[in-house]
């Protein structure tokens, strides 16, 4: 239910609105991505919707940091769960 309201209806409403035609795999990987970020960074993901599909995947790869002893830092477990997003969205 959460991810019906919270996720999936807005990112419904944002590709229609920055006429992004995403297809279900597009969708379950923002699902994805947008769940363990928050939405609020769909407009970062996609520089308020003016990001090529390309662009968004290339940009995904970017959010792989986590803080630890107040720095960031590459996480393993980030990397890997932003590249399967990745190719979820490609199709691969």
């Amino acid at each position: 239910n959460y991810l019906d309201k919270e996720i999936v209806s807005k990112l419904n409403n944002y590709s229609e609105r920055h006429n992004y035609n995403w297809n279900n795999n597009q969708k379950e990987a923002l699902t994805s991505f947008l769940y363990n970020l928050g939405y609020g960074k769909i407009n970062q993901l996609t520089a308020n919707g003016t990001r090529t599909n390309e662009e968004i995947a290339e940009a995904m790869l970017l959010y792989h940091n986590e803080t630890i002893n107040g720095e960031l830092v590459p996480s393993r477990g980030l990397i890997k769960r932003r590249k399967e997003e990745h190719d979820i969205f490609v199709g691969s």
